[in-house]
């Protein structure tokens, strides 16, 4: 079967995140699970096509899925031309206008207006020369969100054509977005590094051990939300590669996750603004009221800590999981308050691991009066500003 290069390309920083996932995720598309190779900003990966695209219902961490069509050494427009020009591109086009997405580095074509001119060209002849049928005319009329990437390094020349659309992130089923809400791919990626430490994954599945996930800083709940979906395939939206003119019908997976995945969670939200609760009670009204529980007010007022006790000898819980992304910038400008804050939430109640998105220049706190030890952080960017993912473990569970 012929086998085409995939690029999953993946926030700066969270490349073996999103490489653990391939693998824990890829046998619900097949059983040979195949190596991707790891580079800055993502995996590369060869696969059969239908097999390639239907990680976009899979993969909740990275941002897209590109398919690479061409690689090669490129030095001037004519070459480029005539390269692009003649690529058999009947699988994925059919006369389509392109967005174009261009980038380039230490290489002799530079001026993105031109290299956008000469590849726009080059499909116009190639079009020509390959005229697909008009029902491919057809089917890729039916979508506006075609991107095409074009990327020079060092006189190589690497093309390829969006699967995705809209950024994966965009899961579309949220119906309520908050203030500088977390992106779903992030908050996906906070999950799983959790879920990766000491263990945890194992146990909750061998063990068939209930999670109870706290955020009490819940915002509109996208952490919460994406922690519950996050072993189920994307369903909500649709994708670009649905509409390639090598399909005739939509791609989409229809598949459930392994069973062995589907343990229980339930989710405890604590929130201060009765306007990001509202969004917050629309985006988890799913879960409510068997597996989501919703508190309004100061989550440090005792109340969210008695809410969880509860709920923990109702249902059971052994493991207590605790991830949020506290107020930082404008809210919390000094050190001396985000250390404080990180010991309200340390002392909030006796969780088994701490995950705490915080700035990058933030200092831990320290010392024999922390009930917890830093497991390890990730270093990423969130809305342009520099953070950190800082995940701690309860010192008795070490």
């Amino acid at each position: 079967m012929t086998k085409e290069t995939f690029f999953i390309q993946v926030p700066p920083g969270l490349e073996d995140l999103a490489l653990k996932e391939f693998h824990l995720k890829y046998i619900n598309i097949e059983l040979q699970v195949p190596e991707p190779t790891v580079e800055k900003g993502g995996l590369l990966v060869k696969l059969p096509l239908e097999k390639g695209v239907a990680l976009n219902s899979w993969l909740k961490i990275p941002n897209r899925i590109l398919l690479r069509i061409d690689h090669f050494k490129c030095r001037d427009l004519p070459k480029l031309f005539n390269r692009v020009s003649k690529l058999p591109l009947g699988h994925y086009f059919a006369g389509q206008d392109f967005s174009f997405h261009i980038s380039s580095s230490a290489s002799r074509l530079f001026d993105s207006r031109k290299i956008e001119a000469t590849l726009k060209d080059a499909l116009d002849r190639n079009f020509q020369r390959q005229e697909p049928k008009k029902k491919a005319k057809e089917r890729v009329s039916q979508w506006d969100q075609w991107r095409f990437y074009c990327r020079f390094q060092d006189d190589w020349c690497e093309l390829s054509i969006d699967t995705t659309g809209e950024r994966l992130g965009k899961r579309g089923d949220k119906s309520k977005v908050g203030r500088a809400p977390l992106r779903e791919n992030l908050a996906s990626a906070l999950y799983f590094a959790a879920l990766q430490q000491n263990g945890l994954l194992n146990e909750m599945v061998q063990a068939e051990q209930r999670i109870t996930l706290v955020d009490p800083f819940a915002g509109s709940g996208t952490l919460l939300s994406e922690a519950a979906n996050f072993f189920k395939p994307s369903q909500s939206r649709e994708f670009t590669f649905s509409y390639f003119p090598v399909f005739n019908v939509n791609k989409n997976s229809t598949q459930n996750c392994d069973p062995k995945f589907q343990t229980p969670l339930t989710l405890i939200a604590g929130e201060k603004s009765e306007q990001q609760y509202q969004a917050l009670e629309e985006n988890l009204k799913e879960f409510l009221p068997e597996c989501a529980h919703l508190y309004l007010g100061d989550s440090f007022d005792g109340k969210l800590h008695h809410l969880i006790n509860e709920i923990s000898i109702k249902e059971s819980s052994p493991i207590h999981l605790c991830l949020t992304n506290p107020p930082y910038g404008q809210r919390i400008k000094d050190s001396k308050k985000m250390i404080d804050l990180l010991n309200q939430i340390f002392h909030l109640y006796p969780f088994d691991r701490v995950g705490i998105l915080m700035p990058k220049d933030a200092k831990l706190p320290q010392g024999n009066r922390v009930p917890y030890l830093h497991l390890k952080s990730y270093s990423f960017s969130h809305g342009g500003i520099p953070v950190v993912f800082s995940l701690w473990s309860k010192k008795e569970t070490l």
